[in-house]
């Protein structure tokens, strides 16, 4: 259950969800730190490290959007999701495969970019931004491609039920996907049976909007940037103006 009444009106139901761009950034951490066991594969850093080291001696002209520093993150870079789903994109995962078709050695190269290739259909789900379709099928808001969109759910959820960590437990990030799963789904069905809603834009489920308001409070102040309740008062009235 992912879900819970809402405290004034019991026929009312509040879905939870962890933050998307941090759990993706989670999962980068471990995948380059200790790597992450897939299926009964271990998959790691090395894998891009061979790859970036093979097409550098080469005239290929691949993996073209990341280098080093999105496998040797270190203190504030951790922060950028940017890395993070560039590493866990479509075009690492392509390159790689690339690589690994022309005969270049790179230990589980098919197993990572089928992998990547997930993180980054997973991600694409609940980063929705248009109602306007278009022709990448996660991308579109969630419902439009419903089949699709679940069957990468699904996939997901099956991943990170297991020890792809050599954990006793799962750790917060795959109970996080998981749950963040099962909400959309239940989200969805809910709306469409009491709100007749067709399609969800997912990035309004993350904590952008909400970092977003409070950056735009704190810098309506200058140099005051913690208001008191009074002057938090006259700043949302100004915001909302």
């Amino acid at each position: 259950k992912t879900w819970f009444s809402h405290p004034a009106d019991d026929h009312l139901k509040t879905f939870v969800f962890s933050d998307t761009p941090h759990l993706i950034k989670l999962v980068r951490n471990h995948y380059v730190d200790s790597g992450l066991t897939i299926n009964v594969k271990k998959l790691t850093k090395k894998t891009i490290q061979e790859a970036l080291h093979l097409c550098n001696k080469s005239d290929l002209s691949i993996l073209f959007k990341i280098n080093e520093n999105h496998i040797n993150v270190r203190s504030l870079a951790k922060q950028k999701v940017k890395l993070a789903t560039q590493l866990f994109s479509n075009t690492t995962a392509s390159s790689i495969r690339r690589c690994y078709s022309l005969g270049y050695d790179i230990e589980n190269a098919t197993e990572t970019a089928d992998f990547f290739k997930l993180m980054n259909d997973w991600f694409d789900i609940f980063n929705s931004k248009l109602s306007t379709s278009n022709c990448i099928e996660p991308s579109q808001p969630y419902g439009k491609q419903l089949d699709i969109q679940n069957d990468i759910l699904n996939r997901m959820s099956e991943i990170m039920q297991a020890r792809i960590l050599d954990k006793p437990k799962r750790l917060t990030f795959q109970k996080g996907i998981i749950v963040n799963n099962a909400s959309l789904d239940g989200l969805y069905k809910y709306l469409q049976e009491n709100f007749s809603m067709q399609y969800i834009l997912t990035s309004r489920l993350n904590q952008d909007i909400v970092e977003h308001f409070f950056g735009s409070m704190r810098s309506r102040g200058g140099q005051f940037d913690h208001p008191t309740p009074l002057q938090f008062k006259y700043r949302l009235r100004k915001y909302i103006i």
